[in-house]
């Protein structure tokens, strides 16, 4: 599982790579999604839609649908939640510093 219930993940490594500075993940829905709880990041977050589509909303802004090639910058302490996620919808999840989704 990715660090929003409902989705799954693969590391690419950078985590290991950069001791822990930055991370970066792909991550999809397994299954059914619902609407995830607001997310908060410590310094900085980057997602870009690889596949397909995902609505992204601030506690600030209305729901923005983000399609293939899109992305959007994440300050710290900025909440989000992502919903309606296409069945092919696949996130680019870059971190800074590096967060450990729940590992088993």
């Amino acid at each position: 599982p990715w660090r929003i219930n409902g989705w799954e993940y693969r590391d690419t490594g950078i985590g290991d790579a950069t001791g822990g500075l930055a991370g970066a993940r792909i991550a999809r829905p397994a299954g059914s999604v619902g609407p995830t709880p607001i997310t908060l990041h410590a310094e900085f977050a980057l997602l870009v839609v690889i596949a397909g589509s995902v609505a992204f909303t601030t506690p600030d802004h209305p729901p923005t649908r983000l399609v293939n090639g899109a992305s959007v910058a994440i300050p710290g302490g900025l909440g989000y939640t992502l919903t309606d996620p296409s069945v092919d919808c696949e996130l680019l999840d870059v971190t800074l510093p590096e967060l450990r989704p729940n590992r088993a």
